[in-house]
């Protein structure tokens, strides 16, 4: 069906004015955008050079892809913000890309957020941090933990999954689904845990 169903990419004016902005708004974002880029190609040189040969193979590693970014968007945010990142060395809490950069969550107070939807399980018992040495603040789980079943996990210490602020006790993150709590799928997570506790486990 997803060939058959018509689609269409934004101008550069288009993009910048998508909310009904004025001309005022939309040249600041405009020039916002144009910096952004810059400094990524001026950061992130050889990382942007793997991002022109490998990106259209590794879609999971494409972060301008539909399912992150609105179709209409998709044209101008993959020409200005190529974006890709690769963890090639590893130092405790510290990662390195391609370009030799260290990056450090720890000292500058940011959340390491691993996305293990594929990776978890797969790379190794614990997923990517496992396999890389690196211990993530938030992991993000898939179907590998339900057992193929259709579910999705967010693992992280209690400061950072708390739902409500500790300064305003009634502003709740409401979160819900379809298939929250589902026993069909937390019977199909405990028998995966199980099984990967299994000293038999390869």
């Amino acid at each position: 069906m997803a060939p058959m169903m018509r689609s269409y990419s934004y101008t550069e004016d288009q993009f910048y004015k998508a909310d009904g902005a004025d001309v005022e708004t939309a040249a600041l974002r405009k020039k916002g955008m144009n910096d952004l880029a810059q400094r990524f190609k001026d950061l992130f040189k050889e990382s942007h050079k793997a991002a022109e040969t490998v990106l259209d193979g590794l879609s999971d590693m494409r972060f301008t892809d539909t399912n992150r970014v609105p179709f209409p968007c998709q044209k101008i945010v993959r020409e200005k913000l190529n974006v890709f990142n690769m963890v090639t060395e590893a130092r405790g809490a510290e990662v390195k890309d391609l370009d030799g950069n260290w990056f450090v969550c720890t000292e500058n107070d940011v959340p390491l957020v691993f996305d293990e939807v594929y990776t978890g399980f797969r790379l190794a018992r614990g997923g990517a941090q496992e396999y890389f040495g690196v211990k993530a603040d938030m992991v993000v789980y898939g179907k590998t933990i339900g057992g193929g079943m259709p579910n999705g996990l967010v693992c992280g210490p209690k400061h950072l999954m708390r739902r409500f602020d500790p300064d305003h006790p009634l502003r709740v993150s409401y979160v819900i689904g379809t298939f929250a709590a589902h026993p069909l799928l937390l019977g199909s997570m405990n028998e995966f845990i199980k099984f990967l506790k299994l000293e038999s486990t390869p």
